[in-house]
Parts: C-alpha cells; structure tokens; sequence
C-alpha cells in the first residue's frame, strides 16, 4: 500500500460514499499522511482522527 494508492481510494470511493459529518478513524499506518486527508474531508463536514493503538496485556 502507498500514501498516492489509498489517498486516491479515499477520494474516490469512500468519500462519496459517505453519510454526511461522518466520523472516520484511521490507525497508524505509515501511509495515512493526516495533513493529505484532513484537507479532503474538511470541506464536507467530516471529521477525522487518528487512532492511536496500545498494547493491552495477554490475558492469561
């Protein structure tokens, strides 16, 4: 996966697809450039935040 691939994902086919003032998440992948995404949604009403993975212990 590359930044180019998912951002043109992201414009094409999930934002149209979206209800409006959506909440997306996105996880840490290198390839989700916030500032690229931020811009896209801003203008629809969407919101977007970022999703900050922790490591939880194993249960044992």
């Amino acid at each position: 996966m590359t930044s180019d691939f998912f951002e043109a994902w992201f414009e094409t086919m999930l934002l149209p697809n979206l209800p409006e003032k959506s909440l997306i998440i996105l996880d840490n992948a290198r390839f989700h450039r916030m500032g690229i995404l931020q811009e896209m949604v801003h203008h629809l009403g969407h919101k977007m935040y970022r999703l900050h993975l922790i490591r939880l212990n194993e249960i044992q």
